[in-house]
């Protein structure tokens, strides 16, 4: 019975770390850029990407997004991978100092037309997305991963927080640790 109720814990633990943004959920057919140029269909997506450009117009907000993979969670991956760009429309105003370059966000929609513009001096076809609903993903954390030496200075454990039990530090010489005080030497 423990066993069992560890199992269900931990798929319950592990089913909550993928979970994906309620306003992006649901189940849609893979379609990639390079389909999606090459078909002119109307079919609904989930993209994402980091976002290279954010255009207001009078009705709308065109975004310009350099497309990436999605995790489970439908997280652009932090990979230097692309499949190119691609253009999402947002029928209402965004902030571009909120939206602007490098943050990733993520697009639920519907394929349009094709819209030809440059990137730069080069002519690109872009595919837009009509955008239902979209998820603005929150800065990453960068974390520097640092290991420190321990007490030992033993290559086996280039370990964080690596503790010798047996010795202690006393002004920078080892002393070995011990429970008993020194016996105290008769005056000769």
């Amino acid at each position: 019975m423990k066993h069992l109720f560890g199992f269900i814990l931990l798929m319950g633990f592990l089913s909550g770390c993928s979970m994906v943004p309620h306003e992006i959920k649901g189940d849609y057919t893979p379609v990639t850029l390079e389909q999606a140029r090459k078909d002119h269909q109307s079919s609904k997506v989930r993209w994402g990407g980091v976002i290279a450009k954010v255009r207001n117009q009078e009705q709308e907000s065109v975004i310009e997004i350099v497309a990436k993979p999605l995790s489970s969670s439908a997280r652009p991956l932090n990979v230097d991978a692309s499949g190119g760009r691609f253009l999402a429309v947002i029928p209402n105003f965004v902030e571009p100092v909120v939206y602007k370059q490098g943050r990733e966000i993520t697009v639920v929609g519907t394929l349009s037309d094709m819209v030809e513009g440059k990137i730069g001096e080069m002519k690109y076809d872009f595919p837009v997305v009509r955008v239902i609903s979209h998820h603005l993903w929150k800065k990453r954390q960068e974390v520097k991963q640092v290991h420190y030496w321990g007490a030992s200075f033993w290559p086996v454990f280039p370990h964080r927080y690596y503790y010798h039990p047996h010795w202690h530090y006393y002004k920078g010489k080892k002393v070995p640790k011990s429970d008993t005080k020194p016996a105290v030497k008769p005056k000769k």
